[in-house]
Formats: C-alpha cells, sequence, structure tokens
C-alpha cells in the first residue's frame, strides 16, 4: 500500500506541476501578447492609461459633487418645511398682534357712564380681549415685561428718552405699545419709554 500510496503522491505532483506549466505559460502568453515593441508604444500605453484614470477621476467628481449637491437640496427642502411648521403661525400672530392692541385702546379710551347697554358692550368687549390673550396664551404668545426694568435691546425698541430725577439711566418708565414673544422667539419689541 505504501507504494500505491507514494505512486498516487507521484502522479499527483506531477499534475500540479503541468497545471503550474500551463499557468505560466499562460501568464507568458498575454505579456508577451501584450508586450510594447518598443519603448514608445510603452510610453503611449501609460499615456493612454494616465488618461483613462484622469477622466475616470474626473467623472467621480462630478458624481460626488451632484450627490452632495442633492443631499444639501433635500436637507435645505426638510428645514424649510420644519421652519414652515414651526414659524408659520408667526405672521399670523403678530396680525393678531394688532387687534389685542385695538382692543386694549377702546378699553383704556372707553368712556364711563351709566347706560346699562352701554356697560353691556364694554363687558363684551373685555370678554373678547381676554378670550384672544388666551388664544395667544395657547400658541405659548406672551407679552414682554416692559415697565419698570432696565432697557434690553434685545426686547425692547426706545421710543424717547425723557430726564427723570429718581430713576437712573436706562430704565423704562413707561410702554407705548407691548411687545410679544411666542417661546423664544421675539414677535415684536416692546415700544418704551425710558430715562435718559
Amino acid at each position: 500500500m505504501t507504494t500505491e500510496k507514494a505512486e498516487a503522491q507521484h502522479s499527483h505532483a506531477q499534475q500540479n506541476s503541468t497545471e503550474q506549466v500551463d499557468i505560466q505559460q499562460k501568464n507568458t502568453d498575454n505579456l508577451t501578447k501584450h508586450r510594447p515593441e518598443n519603448i514608445q508604444e510603452l510610453y503611449e500605453m501609460l499615456d493612454k492609461l494616465e488618461a483613462s484614470n484622469q477622466e475616470m477621476s474626473e467623472k467621480l467628481d462630478k458624481l460626488m459633487r451632484a450627490y452632495a449637491e442633492a443631499d444639501n437640496r433635500a436637507k435645505r427642502a426638510d428645514k424649510d418645511r420644519l421652519d414652515a411648521v414651526k414659524f408659520g403661525p408667526i405672521k399670523m400672530a403678530r396680525d393678531l398682534l394688532d387687534v389685542a392692541d385695538n382692543f386694549e385702546r377702546a378699553l383704556k379710551n372707553f368712556p364711563e357712564t351709566n347706560d346699562d347697554k352701554i356697560k353691556e358692550f364694554h363687558e363684551g368687549i373685555i370678554l373678547t380681549e381676554k378670550s384672544l390673550l388666551q388664544v395667544l396664551k395657547r400658541f405659548d404668545i406672551d407679552v414682554i415685561d416692559a415697565t419698570g426694568i432696565k432697557f434690553d435691546p434685545n426686547f425692547h425698541e426706545a421710543v424717547t428718552q425723557i430726564p427723570f430725577p429718581d430713576k437712573q439711566s436706562g430704565d423704562i418708565i413707561d410702554v407705548i405699545r407691548k411687545g410679544y414673544k411666542m417661546g423664544d422667539r421675539l414677535l415684536r419689541a416692546a415700544q418704551v419709554v425710558t430715562v435718559a
């Protein structure tokens, strides 16, 4: 059995050796087939390869730029959609602030009377103003505190300055028009009178 085993191993080794010679021959044939005839042809092949690599690099660069541009456009569209949802109500809220101002002015200038119908009308205006302010509050719209504090240019707009002996410069002494904010976002600065 050992002889048979040795013959099998020898036969297997010969077969592997023959396969290796065939592979080497094919590789040699391929090299010979594609081998340049002279150095000039080799340089021409290298130039073609370099040009091909340059062209591939340019196409890859264009593809990557197009992908980045499409990605940026998608991100910008997502941000615009989120901003529209988040801040879309701001224009409407600013318009409602004018309505709130009108109610406040109407109530300040309402004449005192003993007429029951006019008193009922006055109460109706008060209730309507309260309802509007509740709606604003529901949408996280709050009045900006202004009277008796220091002027803050982030929330206040100084309409005028007047000297006031008992107060410090920059103190707010009167509010001309209320300011409002929606969450942390300023809707309208409060118009104020400050100490000079």
